[in-house]
């Protein structure tokens, strides 16, 4: 059972509480470090220093009654509650202790007392590494490296292995100046060493864990030291892994260093040179998309990795094409988008395109529509009533919704964006902003000719119910969408609405974005109680019963 705290006029009597004499040195030096290295005993105590103004770093000393709590926990046991995991409950309130400690001490006295706590002989020895854990990682969010540089060579003094994360972590904060001043010493001007490891033979399945999380930190020369200690223990197998290179090729991709990219890719190249069997086809669709990001004109690069993956013997997949497609689109090559897409349909790998792929496809033929426009090659409604009927229920996502709304609202054909809002609804496939917006925005910007006057009052009903599915992330949004409509022009002159149509935008000016406040359908019994997908089905039958001429 936990040791608890006694009442002060016992402290003398007590002799198994010694850790609370340190307590007590913690709460009296607080404020004067100098004194740290001085008796525990309170027979002879020195008046403290004279008062020194308090920086704004520095932490209020507390209360010797709740550095106790802190310590030793509550007074009184908090009982498990029902239906609750004992050992993750009590995880939990190892976890608060930790935090607490942190939070409330200094940075060196939190250390030391974390690791009190961490020494407690009634601390499940199952439970140990995990609370080890958790103590690192509160004293990395606090910004105490050399505090969870002690605790992670304690975990490894003890036997215990961190967790890939945890490592991962500590790699990262140790490029730090301060980390490398508590790793180095002061005085020392070497340069890092590497952290100390569990000593277990690592795998491939680990260190491509390990280069995983470090990816997006932006620092590729820490994946390189990760990757030469594994070929200093190992062999050079890695370097054929797909999942190794491919991380590798995303942490230089987000370093923004494209020949860090290819010559991984190389590598990886030259070692599958030697082997037989078909080549993983993940590394090139990763240097794929870091020549597309980081070299966005330069399109002939991606056929040209396309064409290396024939050669090699490497199957294309719908994530090529699709890399194809973005690259194509955002140079506004439609000729290539609309030819890429064909092939992709009817070539001879038999691919069948996924919902990024009808992402871009209406995303190329709503930009194709808004100018420079060409002869579209392929019929919209047929890819459509693939994307609704025949394909699988998994390519119907928000943002290929999105995307075909946008398309069809624009052209004025509004029974196809009813027919997407049912399969919307049947599929419970949530709207989000950008649902809201394009289809406001593309059919106020035709309100001239789209709607009739009798149509207008229906219209400002309906769109007082929609706004109610509305939220407080659609206010950008909403906002672009009046200043798109009030400065939209056409033969140089602004549009000519009608009053009821002028009282719809009022409505949306005035109910939203003024208050900035409406209710959220986010989850599913939000959106049972407010369909929004109802009222914008609702609000595109408006529009399909308008008079609409182009």
């Amino acid at each position: 059972m936990q040791r608890f705290l006694p009442k002060p006029p016992i402290f003398n009597k007590t002799q198994w509480l010694k850790p609370l004499y340190l307590a007590r040195h913690f709460v009296d030096h607080a404020g004067n470090p100098a004194r740290a290295g001085g008796s525990y005993s309170g027979s002879k105590v020195e008046p403290n220093a004279p008062h020194l103004p308090r920086s704004k770093s520095q932490k209020h000393p507390i209360s010797l009654r709740t550095m106790g709590k802190l310590l030793n926990g509550p007074e009184w046991p908090k009982d498990k509650p029902e239906k609750k995991n004992k050992g993750r409950w009590s995880l939990r309130l190892y976890n608060r202790r930790i935090r607490g400690l942190v939070g409330s001490l200094a940075p060196v006295y939190a250390v030391a007392a974390a690791r009190h706590v961490l020494s407690e002989p009634n601390l499940p020895e199952v439970m140990r590494p995990r609370v080890m854990a958790k103590a690192a990682y509160s004293f990395l969010r606090a910004g105490n490296f050399p505090g969870a540089l002690k605790i992670y060579r304690m975990m490894l003094a003890d036997g215990f292995s961190p967790p890939e994360s945890l490592v991962a972590a500590m790699y990262r904060n140790a490029k730090t100046d301060a980390a490398r001043k508590a790793i180095d010493g002061p005085g020392r001007t070497t340069g890092l060493g590497p952290l100390p490891h569990v000593p277990v033979q690592p795998n491939e399945h680990s260190l491509a864990s390990l280069l995983s999380t470090l990816e997006s930190s932006g620092r590729p020369e820490i994946m390189e030291d990760a990757v030469q200690n594994y070929l200093s223990q190992n062999s050079d197998s890695c370097l054929g892994n797909p999942s190794v290179v491919a991380s590798m090729i995303r942490g230089y991709h987000a370093a923004g260093q494209l020949d860090g990219c290819y010559n991984w890719f190389h590598k990886y190249k030259y070692h599958w040179a030697f082997k037989s069997g078909s080549i993983p086809a993940s590394p090139y669709v990763c240097l794929m998309a870091a020549s597309r990001k980081l070299m966005p004109s330069n399109t002939t690069a991606l056929y040209r990795i396309v064409k290396t993956m024939q050669e090699d013997g490497v199957a294309l997949t719908t994530i090529i094409y699709n890399e194809i497609l973005a690259s194509e689109l955002r140079n506004r090559n439609f000729r290539s988008v609309f030819s890429a897409f064909r092939e992709l349909e009817t070539g001879s790998h038999a691919l069948q395109p996924d919902a990024y792929t009808f992402s871009l496809i209406f995303d190329a033929l709503w930009k194709n529509e808004t100018g420079p426009r060409y002869d579209v090659p392929v019929v919209p409604n047929d890819i459509l009533q693939r994307m609704l009927f025949a394909m699988h229920p998994s390519v119907l996502t928000v943002h290929s919704s999105n995307a075909a709304l946008r398309y069809f609202t624009h052209i004025g054909d509004f029974p196809s964006g009813i027919e997407i809002i049912k399969s919307m609804m049947m599929q419970h496939v949530s709207p989000n902003s950008l649902t809201v917006r394009w289809v406001l925005e593309e059919v106020f910007k035709r309100c001239r000719v789209a709607f009739s006057p009798s149509a207008s009052s229906e219209l400002c009903d309906w769109t007082r119910r929609f706004l109610g599915g509305l939220t407080r992330d659609h206010l950008a949004h909403t906002s672009h969408l009046l200043d798109v409509v009030q400065s939209t022009r056409d033969d140089a002159r602004s549009h000519r609405l009608t009053r009821p149509t002028q009282d719809a935008l009022f409505l949306v000016h005035k109910i939203f974005v003024s208050q900035k406040s409406s209710p959220v359908f986010t989850n599913e019994e939000q959106r049972e109680a407010l369909p929004a997908l109802a009222r914008l089905y609702d609000f595109l039958h408006v529009c399909a019963g308008s008079t609409y001429t182009k």
